[in-house]
């Protein structure tokens, strides 16, 4: 009873996040109604609670940087940055609840990509402002080296992380970091900050090949790459080069950017050190040819909507804690089965190194959250048009942060102790749930007789049982309105006003980015856009 008053109490508080909370959101996000999301989240318990604050700052600072709204933008991260500190460095994050009830009780801490996204996007808002033309040349600056300087506190986000997650394949090293942060360094222009931004070129093609190997989007032995991951330190490059990476073409184009960014840099740097470059990276005639003007646009588009965070069922066998209860085994077991009707695995049924077979043991069903991912195949290139029309040429859009899979892979690495502590949680308030009902059958079986207090036992579980469901519901919170991914493209175009299309080759079609401006300052011009075809 003490249980079934314990469930009551927890499932009719609960205010859990829900598909159709997300919906709302990515809904109105895709149709550009802005302000209509943000009068959601405003009025929304499930964002305004305490337990999901910094979801709710994660959300509105996206919507407000979407809308160009950047100090908005910039404010809300910054909330964002104070709660996850604050989470990070207390202990109220593991809530006592959570251990009885369900992860939704817990304070969102978000994932580490999700707050690796907090300083992206701190860092491009006050890079954008940097180019406000309304904004003095003292205060552009000022927005500038806000830029940089968040770079460098992302770089320090990211050393906590690689210590932590030492020996782990999951997310850890961002490298949109590396490839955003180069670009900030190369725009400020010092020689110092030319020395860091070809650092960081050069630590994003190793990070490539360290980590990122293991994103099918850009190798087609991404499934072996990750499951020996671990001993992967312990191989020759050459030897992983071999036998762990098949690079997919969005690895290739990457790699081939940030030899290209390498080497425009070195060019400055010292000359006999550019031609041993050259004659170490044979890089494409393309490549050389693009080396002979600066670049001076740099176009990110952020692309589509991260996939769903759903509810996925999985079962979790009952039978070593029936066995720890004190009634013999075999009658609850039995009671369980016949009476209460549970029910078994599927047959066969895998999950997360379990092989459960059908008859083999009594098994509750749950939830879990998954990340609905579809392999991105979509190549896209920058049309270049003038004001007539008349295409003027095309750039490769690389592809620096597949994100989708990033969430999905973050999500999959956690799964196998997500499902034993879920799992175990669940199956002990079911079984105690068996054995109270049980109790009460051996209780009154004798006075009632065994029909009577069958009925009643049974009773009594359906109550817990129902209020078990109840309170636990699998925890798809999340940052729902990320792209799905980020592409950059770097060119040089001569002072003059254009058009920008994108064309995505594989679905044959084209969607406009917007129409530029080209001063004659030779200063770089970044145009950051939101698409979602």
């Amino acid at each position: 009873m003490k249980l079934i008053l314990l469930l009551v109490f927890l499932s009719s508080c609960s205010s859990f996040m829900t598909k159709e909370d997300q919906q709302v959101l990515r809904n109105a996000h895709r149709t550009g109604q802005y302000d209509k999301a943000l009068e959601y989240l405003k009025n929304s318990d499930n964002y305004q609670r305490d337990e999901s604050k910094l979801l709710l700052f994660l959300e509105t600072g996206l919507i407000e940087h979407s809308k160009g709204n950047y100090q908005k933008s910039i404010a809300d991260f910054e909330k964002a940055r104070e709660v996850y500190k604050t989470l990070y460095t207390s202990s109220f994050s593991k809530n006592v609840q959570s251990l009885i009830a369900n992860d939704n009780y817990d304070h969102f801490f978000g994932a580490t990509y999700e707050r690796s996204l907090i300083h992206f996007f701190l860092a491009l808002n006050h890079f954008l402002l940097h180019q406000d033309a309304k904004l003095s040349k003292s205060e552009k600056r000022i927005e500038l080296f806000a830029a940089r300087a968040e770079i460098l506190s992302w770089d320090s986000f990211l050393s906590e992380q690689i210590g932590e997650k030492k020996g782990r394949s999951v997310f850890k090293n961002d490298l949109l970091a590396r490839v955003f942060g180069g670009f900030v360094h190369e725009s400020v222009g010092t020689r110092e900050d030319l020395e860091v931004a070809l650092q960081l070129y050069k630590d994003a093609g190793e990070i490539l090949f360290k980590n990122y190997n293991a994103y099918q989007v850009y190798n087609g032995l991404y499934k072996k790459f990750v499951k020996d991951f671990d001993k992967l330190h312990g191989f020759k490059t050459e030897q992983v080069r071999n036998n762990y990476v098949n690079e997919t073409s969005f690895q290739k184009e990457l790699k081939e950017f940030l030899n290209y960014k390498v080497l425009e840099l070195s060019k400055k740097k010292n000359k006999r050190a550019y031609k041993k470059l050259v004659r170490s990276l044979k890089p494409s005639k393309e490549i050389l040819k693009k080396l002979k003007e600066k670049d001076n646009i740099t176009i990110i588009l952020q692309r589509g909507i991260i996939p769903e965070k759903v509810a996925k069922v999985e079962y979790f066998p009952l039978g070593t804690i029936m066995a720890s209860q004190r009634y013999q085994q075999q009658g609850l077991y039995n009671f369980a089965s016949r009476d209460l009707r549970i029910g078994y695995a599927p047959y066969h049924y895998r999950s997360y190194g379990n092989n459960y077979s059908f008859g083999s043991a009594l098994a509750i069903k749950f939830e879990v959250p998954v990340i609905r991912y579809r392999p991105i195949r979509e190549k896209i290139t920058v049309n270049i048009l003038d004001f007539n029309g008349k295409s003027l040429g095309e750039e490769k859009m690389v592809l620096i942060s597949p994100m989708g899979e990033i969430a999905e892979q973050a999500l999959a690495e956690d799964a196998p102790a997500r499902y034993r502590r879920i799992g175990l949680r669940l199956a002990t308030k079911y079984v105690t749930a068996i054995a109270a009902s049980y109790a009460t059958y051996m209780g009154l079986r004798q006075r009632l007789g065994a029909g009577l207090a069958k009925a009643i036992a049974v009773g009594q579980f359906a109550i817990a049982s129902n209020m078990i469901q109840k309170s636990e519901k699998a925890d798809i919170r999340y940052w729902a309105t990320l792209p799905n991914d980020i592409r950059l493209a770097s060119f040089y175009l001569p002072p003059g006003k254009y058009r920008l299309r994108a064309n995505v080759k594989e679905e044959e079609k084209s969607f406009l980015l917007g129409k530029i401006e080209v001063d004659d300052s030779g200063q770089m011009k970044l145009f950051s856009y939101r698409r979602f075809y």
